[in-house]
């Protein structure tokens, strides 16, 4: 049998990744990645807003930045690119413009405002740069601007759609020595080439899990004639040539949480060195960076032996009322309908299937039902839509799937909704982009909004009844900066919102008006990381999900610190960036162990009592955790 690269150059294929060299971790959310001069691998922490440079051992060699709003302070950074000087861009996500940085680490200049028009963004993600210009995938304004190195505003690219030449929330963008542009058209799942005039030339990928289809591609880089792409939510890279044909792909994916050494875990970003020796891949989710040298035969066989499916885990959204408890598997996508009738909850039906028609979904991130548990709402950013959905209740006194039980009902496209709907105040910038949803007792749905940072209450025939919030600076009282989630008190009269970024809680009345602010950015025990998810017990104390902490934190209803639970780890009250939050009918803390794929329940005072999903991931919590006395600790 002839060698592996002799065949690749026989084949006139030339190099190939796959096999694994380094490891690096330790990383605080490393949300894109660039390789400089002399093979420097630049990585973006989003958590901790910073670049941190190392060589391909992994050695860190230098760092600078910091989190804020000031020239050169990031927030939630989520791009990097590095210019042939060595200039380094840097899309400054939370703050709505790119900076310019040496590559020392000095601050240079800064681009863009927040806003719909020329050099303004709402959310900049991926980026590229060559000796002239510099391009932008401005994601929610859905296209991609081009710039010259100097700031000054070139042109756009691209429109929401979802036919030709559309784009739906593109998350990178990369160039090729012709200027011709390449866009990760991410909720298109696909990728869409366009020439330097702007106009589309062609288009590759459907959603799917085979060769050639894309689940998420979140990530783009050229070179040397060859397009990588990280398909994220199929645990892989692929690699096409110019023309959009699929050469290789390689990454074999994680069964086990943290597992490494060439396993790839939801991967957002590929970047490969200007020598063509290796090529790295950030994974936001697993907190690490992987550098990958040339394919073996193990490497091959192993990304040759498996199996293609389009299962998912768990969203980062839950609900529940009555015996029924919701939840959603995004990357299928679907949505889940559970019975926690009895102690065990049991999987009784799912609902989905990719696509812009009724009752299809792109992107679903939201999700509550009705309190009589009869009605099911889904958000569906990526389609700007709310899906409502007639959820049957069996019959049956034995638990047993049921295909049917889930019915489709009607659609609201808040990019059709007028917002002269809405009573007085200003008109939004941008529709209405729903992300989560919480139902009151009186038939009204309050939404966050995403894209206009603003919660929004609907009527039962989808009229904006009230609009809470506005964008404002993390420390504004009242203003919101990255809503993630939102409760309700048992009365109904106070809606808490977390805001990520700003690492607190507001309360507001049902007319808008703050009544309280609490929690803060810290280590301490009661501070958040990056809090995610809140919810409200019958005694009207509120837990909140602190992703970046892996614990939950319970508060009373004025914002008191009375407890917190839980820690990083597998074992039971032990997480993985932790999301979604919901109490069932029985009163039991039902927590998305999100980064571990599986769902916890818990009493109120953090014990606790069950966990379920795949047996693969409970299986840590079905032995009590070892005591220190046990492990010697």
């Amino acid at each position: 049998m002839l060698p592996l690269l002799l065949v690749q150059l026989l084949l006139g294929i030339g190099e190939r990744f796959g096999g694994f060299q380094a490891e690096i971790r330790g990383l605080a959310e490393p949300a894109s990645l660039a390789v400089g001069a002399g093979d420097e691998i630049l990585v973006l922490e989003s958590l901790s807003s910073r670049v941190r440079v190392f060589d391909p051992a992994g050695t860190e060699l230098r760092a600078f930045g910091s989190r804020g709003s000031a020239p050169g302070e990031l927030l939630e950074p989520q791009g990097i690119a590095v210019a042939p000087d060595g200039e380094i861009y840097v899309s400054d996500s939370g703050n709505d413009r790119v900076q310019v940085f040496s590559k020392e680490g000095r601050f240079l200049r800064s681009v863009g405002i927040r806003g719909t028009g020329q050099a303004e963004f709402n959310t900049p993600l991926g980026l590229a740069v060559d000796a002239q210009r510099v391009w932008v995938a401005d994601s929610r304004n859905h296209r991609v601007q081009v710039f010259l190195r100097d700031g000054r505003y070139v042109a756009e690219i691209g429109r929401f759609g979802h036919g030709e030449g559309g784009l739906d929330h593109p998350a990178d963008v990369a160039v090729d020595g012709d200027w011709n542009v390449y866009v990760a058209d991410t909720d298109n799942q696909r990728i869409q080439v366009f020439d330097k005039h702007g106009e589309l030339v062609r288009a590759f990928g459907a959603h799917g899990p085979y060769a050639g289809l894309f689940l998420t591609p979140s990530g783009i880089r050229f070179h040397a004639g060859r397009l990588y792409v990280a398909d994220r939510d199929n645990h892989r890279v692929q690699v096409y040539d110019e023309l959009g044909n699929l050469e290789y792909e390689w990454g074999v994916h994680a069964l086990r949480p943290r597992e490494g050494g060439g396993k790839v875990h939801y991967p957002n970003q590929v970047a490969v060195a200007p020598s063509g020796r290796f090529a790295a891949v950030a994974e936001a989710f697993e907190d690490r960076v992987q550098v990958f040298g040339p394919a073996t035969e193990a490497s091959d066989t192993a990304q040759r032996s498996q199996e293609k499916s389009t299962g998912s885990h768990y969203g980062a959204a839950v609900d529940s009322a009555g015996p029924t408890m919701v939840l959603l598997e995004p990357s299928a996508p679907a949505f889940l309908v559970w019975s926690v009738e009895r102690d065990e909850p049991a999987e009784i039906s799912r609902f989905g299937a990719f696509g812009s028609k009724p009752g299809q979904l792109v992107r679903p991130e939201g999700i509550a039902i009705d309190p009589d548990a009869r009605r099911a709402y889904v958000s569906d950013p990526g389609l700007g839509r709310l899906s409502v959905f007639d959820v049957a209740r069996p019959v049956e006194p034995d638990l047993r799937f049921i295909p049917d039980l889930v019915h489709f009902v009607k659609a609201f496209d808040f990019r059709k909704i007028a917002e002269s709907l809405a009573p007085g105040g200003e008109p939004a910038r941008w529709p209405i982009e729903p992300t989560a949803l919480v139902r009151d007792g009186k038939g009204g749905l309050w939404i966050l909004d995403a894209a206009n940072a603003r919660v929004v209450l609907l009527d039962d025939r989808g009229r904006i009844v009230r609009t809470i919030g506005a964008r404002g600076s993390p420390s504004s009282p009242g203003g919101l900066f990255r809503p993630t989630d939102l409760a309700l008190s048992p009365s109904g009269q106070v809606l808490y919102v977390v805001d990520a970024a700003a690492a607190r809680v507001q309360a507001f009345d049902a007319e808008g008006k703050l009544l309280e602010s609490f929690g803060r950015n810290g280590d301490g025990p009661t501070d958040f990381v990056r809090p995610f998810g809140v919810a409200v017990d019958s005694d009207a104390n509120v837990y909140v999900s602190d992703e970046g902490g892996h614990k939950i934190v319970k508060f009373d209803a004025a914002g008191k610190p009375l407890a917190a639970f839980g820690r990083e780890g597998l074992s039971r009250v032990e997480f993985f960036k932790p999301k979604g939050l919901a109490f069932d009918a029985g009163g039991r803390l039902v927590v998305v162990d999100w980064g571990n794929h599986r769902g916890q329940m818990l009493t109120r005072d953090g014990e606790f009592v069950r966990s379920f999903g795949a047996r693969l991931f409970i299986q840590p919590t079905l032995r009590e955790r070892p005591s220190p006395k046990d492990t010697g600790k």
